[in-house]
């Protein structure tokens, strides 16, 4: 572990946002632990980032629609070397609601907002403890403008700026941002800024 750092847990790491930000992080002199389910392009950027940066990459395979791979890295983040979680999986349906059945709606809310709040309450138990970490979470500017697109996505990401606007009232935090963010250079196919939430937590006063 980097003794200043720390190890930074990202959800979603294959691709996207989530490998720009391992790659930035990695850069920063975090180790890493990143978690997707295609672990074939997680060891290929886990190998570049290692090579490059010399931090200390971890690649767990995971499904975070999956209670077991949820319970998983729920365990993970309370382990004191963890400083940093980047709740960046997610998805979006193919087509509107009309056009899906059960399992693609439960599917997406279970991963764009059952899984990262369980993952966000227990790396909040876990770095309130010790007084110290981050958490981001990765949003979308769809959830300002929710009735322009379907309900189910925008809705399913709002989530993130309500965390936001009520963890100040439960624990002692030194700031609770909602804020446009995009990793620069511009991430492929990122389109507009997702939106996103940083909050970061240090020890109560006495």
């Amino acid at each position: 572990m980097t003794d200043r750092l720390g190890t930074a847990l990202i959800t979603g790491a294959s691709g996207g946002i989530g490998a720009v930000y391992a790659d930035r992080l990695a850069k920063r002199g975090y180790d890493l632990i990143v978690v997707a389910r295609d672990t074939k392009k997680l060891e290929e950027l886990a190998r570049r980032l290692s090579s490059e940066t010399g931090v200390k990459v971890e690649v767990i395979g995971a499904d975070l629609t999956d209670e077991g791979d949820v319970s998983r890295i729920e365990s993970l983040l309370a382990s004191p070397e963890i400083s940093l979680l980047v709740n960046n999986a997610g998805m979006s349906l193919k087509g509107s609601l009309l056009e899906n059945g059960g399992d693609e709606i439960g599917r997406i809310v279970t991963l764009n907002m059952t899984t990262p709040t369980r993952l966000a309450a227990a790396a909040a138990k876990a770095f309130t403890a010790v007084g110290r970490g981050a958490v981001i979470n990765i949003s979308s500017v769809l959830a300002l403008a929710p009735e322009r697109f379907d309900g189910v996505y925008s809705g399913s990401k709002a989530i993130f700026s309500i965390l936001a606007r009520r963890w100040p009232l439960n624990m002692r935090i030194t700031g609770s941002t909602p804020r446009p963010f995009c990793p620069a250079p511009p991430v492929p196919n990122c389109g507009s800024a997702p939106a996103r939430t940083s909050t970061r937590f240090h020890r109560k006063s006495s």
